[in-house]
């Protein structure tokens, strides 16, 4: 008896999972059947040839189209917004409006330009003997214009930049001091000759070197040093006070002082001279420092 409720049970429960089913693959089937529609209708929509149409119309289209795709795509999609895309393409299908054409330009005859030849008009002489005046030029003028364009024009000085190697007042022609000062290792644009090589201009036995289209000068100790001997070995340092390395240059080497002796080395009582980037030699190493007074 048990056991005839229980198999009772059983088949009311499955008739009961299978009634809940039927809605469920009804709905699919419908969804089914509107997506197989709106794909039909998204083929035709890309039939159309959107260059034949108004920018505004087509740009409507063709984002309607790309929403459709997704739509189809998703397999999530509810009836209702694929029955909504159906109609939005064929809305938008219907309402494509064609654009104008544009009329061409006629081309216009090009007109030959007809030279025009100065009338000359020439008053009767009285005196038949009397030789006729001979008109005024303005040549004469041209050429007073040219020698003073000639005269007031001077070639543009060619310079080259170049690194001030110590910190350097700048001078005028007269050898009298400007308020202009240029730090060590700036940059100044300095005469060249038509070799490329820097001009030296010498005044009152002093070496300078010129600045382009300026009246200022900055000394030649200053920008490309001068040669002078070691006169005993001797260590490079550095400003802080430390060797460069333990590398020592020997007695009788040449080397480039740049700028005169200043206490350049931290911890050296005595004066230096700078031989390059942040490199320095104690003075006391160095002889005929009467060349470098120049």
């Amino acid at each position: 008896m048990m056991l005839r409720i229980l198999l009772l049970f059983l088949i009311q429960q499955k008739s009961i999972s299978i009634k809940d089913r039927k809605p469920a693959q009804s709905a699919d089937k419908t969804l089914a059947a509107e997506k197989q529609k709106l794909s039909a209708k998204l083929v035709q929509a890309k039939k159309h040839d959107l260059t034949k149409y108004t920018s505004k119309s087509s740009a409507a289209l063709t984002v309607a189209i790309k929403a459709t795709e997704k739509v189809l795509n998703d397999r999530n999609s509810k009836v209702d917004l694929v029955k909504t895309m159906e109609q939005v393409l064929d809305t938008l299908s219907k309402n494509l409006v064609v654009a104008p054409k544009i009329p061409d330009k006629p081309i216009e005859p090009i007109q030959p330009v007809i030279p025009t030849v100065p009338e000359v008009n020439q008053e009767p002489t009285s005196n038949p003997q009397s030789t006729p005046a001979t008109p005024s030029t303005n040549n004469d003028s041209d050429k007073k214009e040219d020698t003073d364009k000639e005269k007031s024009h001077t070639p543009a000085e060619i310079g080259e930049k170049t690194t001030v190697m110590y910190k350097s007042v700048l001078y005028t022609k007269d050898l009298e001091k400007t308020d202009k000062v240029v730090s060590g290792y700036g940059k100044l644009n300095l005469v060249t000759d038509e070799n490329g090589k820097l001009k030296v201009y010498t005044n009152k036995g002093q070496h300078f070197y010129k600045v382009v289209d300026t009246d200022e000068y900055v000394r030649v100790r200053n920008v490309t040093g001068t040669k002078v001997t070691l006169k005993r070995n001797s260590f490079v340092y550095k400003s802080n006070g430390k060797r460069v390395s333990r590398k020592l240059l020997k007695k009788g080497t040449k080397v480039t002082v740049y700028g005169g002796k200043y206490k350049a080395i931290k911890h050296y009582r005595k004066t230096a001279y700078r031989i390059g980037h942040n490199k320095y030699v104690k003075s006391v190493n160095i002889k005929n420092l009467n060349q470098l007074n120049n």
